[in-house]
């Protein structure tokens, strides 16, 4: 398990590092229309389906955010963000919940993320960890 996390703007070239005392994961990502350049490396077959076209590049967002989370969570390398790391659909809103798992650890976890869409980030991060 994972015991510190970071939050990391790659795209800004800022980094901020935040060491803490127990599990948590959550991710940040400032609002870019890159995200729909790059969604067939994140998003898979069955999640493009629920994606709102209205609210495309903040639905992405949300997506890339909750896999980034969840790959902070499971902690292991190696990990497809295609055929490992799955979210259930759900439809596209400011702020929610939605429900993640990973198809490549021993027993398949499920988790619960919140997240919020911000004027110039969406962040996501674990319900009560």
């Amino acid at each position: 398990m994972c015991k510190t996390d970071s939050i990391e703007d790659v795209g800004k070239n800022r980094k901020v590092r935040k060491g803490i005392a127990k599990m948590a994961g959550i991710d940040i990502e400032y609002r870019s229309e890159r995200v729909r350049k790059v969604r067939s490396r994140f998003l898979n077959a069955e999640e493009e389906l629920f994606i709102d076209p209205a609210h495309e590049t903040e639905h992405l967002l949300i997506c890339w955010c909750a896999k980034e989370t969840s790959y902070k969570i499971i902690n292991r390398q190696e990990v497809d963000f295609c055929r490992h790391l799955h979210i259930q659909p759900f439809s596209y809103g400011e702020q929610g919940t939605l429900i993640t798992f990973d198809t490549c650890s021993e027993s398949t976890q499920h988790v619960v993320l919140q997240y919020r869409v911000e004027k110039d980030f969406v962040i996501t991060w674990v319900k009560n960890p």
